[in-house]
Formats: C-alpha cells, structure tokens, sequence
C-alpha cells in the first residue's frame, strides 16, 4: 500500500470518528473503546486497535449506527494487518448494514484485488461509483485493477477521472507516469 493510500485510511477512519462524536448517541465506554481502536489504528498498533474494536462492537449499547462504523475500521484494520479475508468478512458487516455504504463497496473491492480476485474487486468499485460517481479512489483502485489485467487504456481512464474530481490525488497523478500518460494536468 502506498503512503497516499495509508494516509487516505488514516483520514477515513478520522471521519467515522467524527460521525461518531458528533451524530450519533453512545454510552461512554463504547465511544472510548472506539477512540482508543482509532487512536491505536492511527498509531500503527493494529492488533491494540483491532481489540478496542471487537470490545466496543461487542457492547449492547451500539446502535445500528455504530455498528456499521466499527465494523468498517475493523474491515480497515484487518486489510492493514493483511488479513483480507477478516477484512472482507468485516466490510460485508458493513454492507448487509447499509447496502448503500460506497466505502465498504471500496474497502471490500481492495481487499478482493488483494487476494487476486479482480473481477469481484470491479463488481466493487463499480458499486461503489454507482452510490457515489465522484469517489476518487474508487476509480483511482479500480484503475490499479484493470492494470493488473493488463487493460492500460480503461486505466488511464480511471486515473484521469480520478485526477479530474481530485487534482490532488497524487497516486493517480503517479499512475498516470507509470502507465507514461500523463499530459499537462
């Protein structure tokens, strides 16, 4: 996984911290076993992390909710530890919780491009763009696929695209000058 990747997850899982604090009611000790997971996954203590994670999902107090948020830094913790088979399992949590949750469609398809299931990996990132069309990394993972199976031209597609909604994004701006396509952007 590349740095930008990393320090994209570490921002995801910032983000479910703050739908955590701000949205949505939680008795205090699950929020903290919550807190401590995302502190101890931001720390790069996976296994730390993973059981803040199983202590709070465990916890009767956790709404439908929260539930899916810890269920998603579990599926990101466990891609992280390579364990992608736990981190699918944990992203379908995710998705049989909202059916809708363009992440998990994301996390899920990396993890599936992580054990060399690429077809199931695009089924992924496809939904995932059909519940959110502007996700960058979407199409910035999908891209990273359909290299892998040796589709250059659809790549570079997915990479511009990328490159178009987030002029930042780094990875797909680098992917571009792998696959030697960049122009001035």
């Amino acid at each position: 996984m590349t740095d930008k990747m990393s320090a994209t997850l570490r921002g995801l899982v910032a983000v479910f911290w703050l739908l955590i604090c701000f949205a949505l009611p939680v008795r205090a000790d699950s929020l903290g076993d919550v807190w401590r997971g995302i502190t101890a996954y931001q720390a790069g203590k996976y296994e730390t992390a993973l059981r803040y994670f199983d202590t709070a999902f465990e916890s009767r107090s956790l709404s439908y909710q929260h539930r899916q948020i810890v269920s998603f830094n579990r599926a990101l913790t466990h891609f992280r530890l390579g364990d992608h088979a736990q981190a699918i399992e944990d992203f379908n949590r995710v998705l049989q919780l909202n059916a809708r949750h363009h992440r998990g469609f994301a996390g899920r398809g990396a993890a599936f491009a992580a054990i060399g299931e690429f077809y199931r990996a695009l089924q992924d990132y496809n939904r995932a763009l059909k519940f959110n069309p502007d996700f960058a990394l979407a199409y910035l993972y999908r891209a990273h696929v359909y290299e892998r199976l040796g589709d250059q031209a659809t790549a570079i597609e997915d990479l511009e695209r990328a490159l178009s909604i987030d002029p930042n994004l780094e990875a797909a701006r680098e992917g571009l000058k792998q696959l030697g396509a960049l122009t001035q952007q």
